[in-house]
């Protein structure tokens, strides 16, 4: 029977997830910007900014996870 994710594995795991969906959509940004007047690409642009805040908590979440990590290992 597999284990189930620790805490720290998930949150690597949303990152990892979440980096991967900001690149397709800066490659859909570009696309667009080459087809398109500005305005059209302003969605997605503001979509790219809510992700990329997302991502900074995300990334300091699996930091304390990781720091929680490191103190109960120097504990045992």
């Amino acid at each position: 029977m597999e284990q189930p994710e620790t805490p720290l594995e998930m949150a690597q795991s949303y990152v990892a997830e979440g980096e991967e969906r900001c690149t397709q959509l800066v490659a859909l940004l570009e696309a667009m910007e080459a087809q398109n007047p500005p305005q059209a690409t302003e969605p997605v642009q503001r979509l790219l900014a809510v992700l990329d805040r997302t991502l900074a908590i995300m990334r300091e979440h699996v930091r304390q996870e990781e720091e929680l990590r490191r103190q109960s290992a120097v504990r045992s």
